[in-house]
């Protein structure tokens, strides 16, 4: 297991984390096959460059052992089968905290910048779920923090899936909670080194992970133009059920909630209007029954 997490370490350096160039690697039965693979491919490269380049991933490899990160590979019996589905399936995930459990997720999503009635939509979801169930978020500001913090209070465990690598928590506000996740027996993951910076486009990505891991997808409040509107675009590209509360009508003149009044228009994608309560065993029957259409009001 050591070797495919040093052999996916320096693929993930010498590319850049290019996530088909890591897989192509891993074909090879000897990695000594792929380099010459791969400087046939990069005659602007040689033998120095390799070395320098596993010289550089093997210090990053110790110095994540140092920081307490540990490695979970696509190898690994403990990688989540349906992370294994999707397209762009990390090759590997960095976490920090518990290891990652076998619990039925709901990811909650939403805006950094919240209303008043975020935190009592994140509490009516919550306190749907048990002790099986456990909750996936961002560790942003604003929906994912109260989501976090409102979860723990409950003894719910927790996925915190960041968009940079676990060396920093980004935003810096926010290392009093990863260390409450931390404590409280919970996960922080993320799919990127230490050293390697994706930039904006990591945002995007991560969200790609938040909705594979979970059964269900719960949207509190997103402006039309928001970034959450892309984890509801991988929703549809996975085949998800996004769940969101009716909205009272103060809120469907809020821009906070235009992305969730939107969402009704969204033919492609599967979608439950909870009204009254929200119970997620319920509403797990719900969406196994065959004959419920794509869009249902419960």
């Amino acid at each position: 297991m050591e070797n495919t997490i040093k052999r996916i370490l320096l693929v993930t350096y010498l590319t850049k984390y290019n996530i088909k160039e890591v897989y192509r690697s891993l074909s090879f039965s000897k990695f000594s096959d792929y380099v010459e693979f791969f400087l046939s491919k990069n005659p602007s490269l040689n033998d120095k460059h390799i070395l320098d380049m596993n010289k550089y991933s093997i210090e990053k490899y110790e110095e994540m052992k140092y920081l307490g990160i540990s490695f979970l590979p696509i190898v690994s019996p403990s990688f989540p089968e349906q992370l294994k589905r999707i397209d762009q399936c990390p090759p590997m995930l960095f976490y920090k905290g518990c290891e990652l459990q076998d619990k039925d997720f709901v990811a909650i999503i939403g805006s950094r910048e919240t209303t008043k009635y975020a935190q009592k939509t994140i509490e009516f979801f919550i306190d749907g779920l048990n002790e099986n169930n456990g909750v996936v978020s961002g560790l942003a500001k604003g929906v994912d923090s109260l989501a976090h913090s409102y979860s723990l209070s409950k003894n719910i465990y927790n996925v915190a899936i960041t968009a940079n690598s676990l060396d920093s928590i980004y935003p810096s506000e926010n290392y009093r909670l990863a260390n409450k996740l931390l404590s409280s027996q919970s996960t922080i993951i993320t799919e990127l080194a230490i050293g390697i910076n994706r930039g904006k486009k990591s945002f995007v990505e991560r969200n790609r992970i938040q909705s594979a891991l979970s059964s269900i997808i719960i949207p509190i409040e997103m402006a039309s133009k928001s970034g959450t509107m892309h984890t509801i675009d991988f929703c549809v590209r996975q085949d998800k059920w996004v769940v969101y509360k009716a909205l009272t009508e103060e809120q469907k003149i809020l821009e906070q909630y235009s992305g969730i009044s939107a969402l009704k228009s969204r033919e492609s994608l599967k979608q439950i209007i909870v009204k009254d309560d929200f119970d997620f065993e319920r509403i797990k029957q719900e969406i196994n029954q065959t004959n419920k259409p794509s869009l249902f009001d419960i």
